[in-house]
């Protein structure tokens, strides 16, 4: 979505209206897109963005990221890590920051 010239501005609008977001469902490996989404976020913003992302995760072959976007002026990130699922109870183990 944040290729499409219409829809990623949109997007990085309404993203540069908030401190902290989480974003889901990220399935991109090489974070291409998520690059091109925190240019557009810093672009349209007077505040400087910056963001971490947990690895691929996911059963299978079919994986996904989720990705922490942050106000730098206001959000320090002390830590980042996954949670240990040893009984295999989520699909994706939560990324804690």
């Amino acid at each position: 979505k944040v290729s499409d010239p219409g829809c990623g501005g949109v997007i990085a609008q309404i993203l540069a209206g908030y401190d902290v977001m989480l974003v889901q469902e990220v399935r991109d490996p090489d974070l291409s897109a998520v690059s091109a989404l925190m240019e557009q976020i810093n672009s349209v913003s007077r505040h400087e963005y910056n963001f971490v992302s947990s690895e691929p995760l996911g059963r299978d072959q079919y994986k996904e990221m989720y990705l922490f976007v942050y106000r730098k002026d206001t959000v320090s990130v002390v830590d980042t890590y996954q949670y240990p699922d040893a009984e295999d109870a989520f699909s994706r183990e939560p990324f804690v920051v």
